[in-house]
């Protein structure tokens, strides 16, 4: 089964590469947006989350460029779908939790590679709520219904501007930096698939306070390379080492530094955080 399902995967990500070229060569860069996305919403929950993508003339232009047609939604949607049909989508099996986080990097690589957006385009958080709402909107509910009971907490999958779930998807693989450094794509995505969740978490919802160019990518990077010889024992060690290294890396780099000294240079003062934070986590070493 578990061979049956790493095969779907790789054929799943040769079609999503053809349909990434193809979305590229159409050079869709803007999506429509929700003007009252809370409303929208509260009517999506009448309707059991039932998806549906507004005709053409209704669609709602971001206030610049040229939006995308609605055919081009309607493929976005088919690709996702197929995405979460191989963790479980629609025929009613409730995948682990390991696996639900396996399907939203798939997801983030997806819509990193096919929308074709620049950070500042995908800054707009109305664009992703609509996605969330009209485009995937069953796909999310099946994804969190059982971990969001609050019906509040749900709602911010579809809303937030940091839980919201296509755009989480997105910044995630973004800051991930997957294609940085022009390494090769599918070695990093396997970094990426192993990357903690945990990790993924703190470093998205920290991203929007930091504000410096290719930080996180950078010492996502470093901690795997300074990591890759050391096995963390402990449910949390890796987790811990990663925030700890982090956190010793803010404090000695500061703002101002960060743009005087050179890439290189900044690399070797993690690399002294690094070694400082592992002494002092495992003393025996």
């Amino acid at each position: 089964m578990k061979n049956d399902l790493e095969k779907l995967m790789k054929e799943q990500i040769l079609r999503t590469d053809k349909k990434v070229l193809e979305i590229k060569k159409s050079n869709c860069k803007f999506y429509p947006i929700l003007e009252n996305a809370k409303q929208d919403f509260e009517k999506l929950a009448t309707t059991n989350f039932t998806h549906s993508i507004p005709s053409e003339e209704k669609l709602i232009p971001p206030g610049f460029g040229e939006i995308v047609r609605r055919e081009t939604l309607v493929e976005l949607r088919i690709e996702i779908v197929k995405i979460a049909e191989l963790f479980g989508f629609g025929i009613f099996q409730v995948p682990s939790k390991t696996e639900l986080v396996k399907m939203d990097k798939y997801i983030g690589k997806f819509l990193f590679e096919s929308l074709g957006i620049t950070p500042s385009v995908a800054a707009t958080l109305e664009m992703w709520q609509f996605l969330n709402i009209c485009v995937v909107p069953d796909v999310i509910k099946w994804r969190w219904d059982r971990e969001d009971k609050n019906f509040k907490k749900l709602q911010e999958r579809y809303l937030s501007s940091n839980l919201n779930y296509l755009g989480a998807q997105w910044w995630r693989y973004y800051l991930f930096n997957i294609l940085c450094e022009n390494k090769n794509q599918e070695h990093s995505f396997e970094r990426y698939l192993k990357l903690p969740d945990d990790n993924l978490r703190v470093t998205y919802d920290s991203s929007s306070t930091r504000g410096l160019p290719n930080y996180y990518s950078n010492i996502i990077n470093w901690f795997y390379e300074f990591s890759k010889d050391f096995r963390v024992i402990g449910k949390d060690g890796t987790r811990d080492l990663f925030r700890e290294c982090r956190k010793k890396f803010n404090s000695k780099l500061g703002h101002r530094l960060y743009f005087a000294i050179s890439k290189e240079e900044q690399k070797e003062l993690y690399k002294e955080c690094f070694d400082e934070v592992l002494k002092s986590l495992l003393p025996s070493r």
